[in-house]
């Protein structure tokens, strides 16, 4: 129930991080998994973001962000 926006600054690091000479693009998944999906996954289980948040990704000093867009609205 969560949606994710990521800046293309966020994208631009993550693909400088994820590539590697010998290996292509093949890193991607580790560094995706290491420094988007993890630290997000404990941001979610803490109870920062609920159902139908749209959380943005984005960077900051060389470091992945994540901030809220917007909440789900209340079924009326």
């Amino acid at each position: 129930g969560l949606r994710l926006e990521i800046t293309p600054q966020a994208l631009d690091l993550l693909a400088e991080r994820g590539f590697d000479r010998d290996f292509g693009a093949r890193p991607m998944k580790r560094v995706f998994q290491r420094e988007i999906q993890d630290p997000l996954a404990v941001e979610i289980l803490s109870g920062k973001y609920t159902p139908g948040t749209e959380i943005q990704v984005d960077t900051d000093r060389g470091t992945f962000q994540f901030s809220p867009l917007k909440a789900a609205q209340a079924a009326g």
